[in-house]
């Protein structure tokens, strides 16, 4: 079902529409947390974010869907999700904090590689789903990264919107 998934988005275009991001947000946790229902997934969503927006509603959605999953599979026992929403002009930053998920700094630092090289077609660090959401992320003209502290690992999604 997921290969068919990723295969449809992959070969469809970005489509400009107008959207929700509140109601979309929030329904990708609901349904990750119907799925998942012993996680500990938080949401905040910035007070002052404009909710209807202009751009890729299906790829943003596939992307978060992606990175809360993602989070939840490789998520210990005791770990906690956050979800942050935040806009900043036209750019929409998504954060997914795993509290309680920890990895080394030279590992970091190769996945992130890997992320900001467009030209790259093999990857050694990214896994299957972040190979793909890298993909996404960029056909969105968006960028996407990873971060280390204190205990969590922080994935970042910023892609360009019109409000």
């Amino acid at each position: 079902m997921i290969f068919l998934f990723r295969q449809y988005i992959a070969s469809t275009n970005v489509r400009i529409e107008t959207f929700n991001i509140e109601s979309l947000i929030n329904n990708s946790v609901i349904r990750i947390r119907k799925n998942f229902e012993n996680e500990n997934i938080n949401l905040n969503v910035q007070n002052d974010i404009n909710p209807i927006l202009i751009g890729d509603s299906f790829r943003i959605k596939a992307v978060i869907s992606q990175l809360i999953g993602s989070a939840v599979i490789n998520s210990s026992k005791n770990s906690k999700i956050i979800v942050n929403v935040n806009q900043n002009s036209e750019i929409l930053q998504f954060t997914v904090q795993n509290i309680g998920l920890s990895t080394s700094k030279e590992k970091l630092e190769r996945i992130n590689a890997e992320l900001e090289n467009t030209n790259l077609v093999m990857y050694q660090e990214l896994g299957e789903g972040l190979a793909f959401i890298k993909h996404l992320t960029h056909q969105m003209k968006g960028n996407l990264r990873v971060k280390e502290q204190n205990n969590y690992v922080t994935f970042s999604f910023d892609v360009p919107t019109i409000v």
